[in-house]
């Protein structure tokens, strides 16, 4: 049955700033006010008239797993291979990696997301520091580029040429400092954007599949990023987040701004614009408040339109005195003039029996090849107990919405707050006793993987701070964090088309 189209109710206020600009050292932050000729009829018509018309949502898999089950694993981006779409790449960061610390792991699917292997990352890489912050990319002759962050040392990237099956050594990028909330982009043959925080946002160039770096830093924006995208045009778009604190969910004043710097001729200049400079203050990342997360970022190929998703708390700071209890909503906005101008838009309606007043955490976009915006998000329970995942989709550049489809329930018998996530696990203690008894210069990171154990559970109960969707010509390849019995979090993947002529195909 084909799902009738649903329409926003609500439209979400941003407080802005004025002015912009475009410097090519040290650029500063600026930012631009609402257009009001953003609307459906300033759309050119020979571009509109190409974004494939949708009926409806219909499911064509069940949930699968993408990271090995009983891995606590979470924080995690996909991407899908320009020159062959059924290859898509994820990667995540795994508790339960086999040095006893947090590691960036690969997950490879040839099958357009029916089936998910894992494979080992960074291969080369054998310090027993956590790896934290995993961003994967594919350009465009299908070449895939992994980063993390090496916690407190540096940034690793790694390079695959067969679709992520196998990866060069990881190699340390030289960022001239330690950096942290890394993101890459990668187009072309090679081409390379790397952005972080350094202090200040910092985005690194790459023309040579990494041989080579230039660098600009951002000296007015204290921020990391969580995004890069490039349009139909050539434009790069990277998203940040951040307001002074390393991580979206510390509490750190002032609360996190969020914008986008774009370069339209590869990386000599750049224009910043900031699209709101008050989400809220983050909740203490402790269970009874909903967790951070970081914002998303997805461009049309079709009209080249940029659209930026955000998690917002409506907590005292925002809402005012009488605001007692901090729930978070989301922002959500499109430019159509690349970030010249930007307008908010409005959320669609979910029609969820039990969690209707939930906190609406971990906002995804990802646009079809049909120009179809897709929101993928989760209503999450003050406790984090209670946690649904839905998907919708839009073939209006989100003036309007498809009813939103329902992925998956988490419910408090399959919840981060089972005892098998909280517990160390026997066998790893064992393990432990018997590395130290060799070697007692491992005990130090014993204890400190065993106490990275014990907090995990709450710290990463939503998921972590960002999630990663993507599409395969019209079929959405949802992903998120499932919680188990075990109350391990588990990368889980399902597919949704989009259906554009009311049939549905393999």
């Amino acid at each position: 049955m084909v799902s009738p189209r649903l329409t926003g109710t609500a439209v979400l206020l941003l407080v802005l700033l004025a002015g912009c600009g475009s410097p090519t050292i040290e650029p500063t932050a600026a930012s631009v006010a609402v257009s009001p000729s953003d609307s459906p009829a300033s759309v050119p018509s020979a571009v509109a008239k190409h974004i494939v018309p949708a009926l409806g949502l219909q499911p064509l898999t069940d949930a699968v797993p993408v990271s090995i089950v009983g891995h606590r694993t979470s924080e995690f981006t996909v991407a899908r291979d320009p020159s062959n779409t059924s290859r898509l790449l994820a990667v995540g960061m795994d508790l339960d990696s086999p040095d006893a610390t947090v590691q960036c792991t690969a997950f490879v699917s040839h099958d357009g997301g029916r089936s998910w292997t894992a494979v080992p990352a960074l291969p080369g890489h054998t310090s027993t520091n956590e790896d934290t912050d995993p961003w994967v990319a594919v350009d465009a002759t299908g070449r895939a580029y992994l980063t993390c962050t090496e916690a407190g040392v540096g940034l690793l990237l790694g390079e695959s040429s067969d679709g992520g099956l196998t990866w060069t050594d990881a190699k340390p990028i030289p960022t001239g400092g330690i950096p942290a909330k890394d993101a890459i982009g990668a187009f072309g043959d090679g081409e390379l954007y790397l952005c972080f925080q350094q202090g200040k946002l910092q985005v690194m160039h790459s023309t040579d599949h990494g041989a080579s770096w230039t660098q600009v830093g951002f000296k007015d924006i204290l921020a990391g990023c969580n995004g890069v995208v490039q349009g139909p045009e050539g434009n790069v778009y990277v998203m940040w987040q951040g307001g002074g604190a390393i991580e979206a969910d510390r509490i750190q004043p002032p609360p996190p701004a969020l914008g986008v710097v774009v370069t339209k001729d590869h990386g000599k200049s750049f224009t910043s614009t900031q699209i709101s400079e008050d989400l809220g203050t983050a909740a203490p990342n402790m269970a009874g408040a909903p967790q951070a997360a970081a914002p998303s970022i997805a461009v049309s190929p079709v009209t080249g339109a940029v659209f930026v998703a955000g998690q917002r708390y409506q907590n005292a700071e925002v809402a005012g005195p009488v605001a007692t209890d901090s729930t978070a909503d989301i922002v959500l906005v499109r430019s159509r003039d690349a970030f010249a101008s930007f307008v908010p838009l409005p959320l669609p309606t979910i029609p969820s029996e039990q969690c209707a007043g939930c906190n609406q955490v971990h906002p995804t976009l990802a646009v079809d090849d049909g120009g179809r915006l897709v929101l993928q998000l989760t209503l999450s329970s003050s406790d984090s107990l209670h946690k649904e995942f839905w998907v919708t989709a839009s073939d209006d550049e989100g003036d309007s919405w498809l009813a939103p489809v329902l992925l998956a329930v988490t419910d408090a018998d399959a919840s981060f707050a089972q005892p098998g996530n909280v517990l160390p696990d026997p066998a790893g203690v064992a393990q432990d006793v018997q590395d130290i008894a060799a070697n007692p210069a491992n005990g130090p990171d014993a204890a400190k993987a065993r106490a990275t154990a014990a907090t995990w559970a709450v710290t990463h109960r939503d998921g972590g701070e960002y999630f990663g969707i993507t599409t395969t010509g019209s079929t959405v390849v949802d992903l998120w964090v499932q919680h188990g019995t075990d109350g391990k979090n588990t990368i889980t993947s399902r597919l949704v088309r989009i259906l554009d002529n009311g049939a549905v195909t393999p």
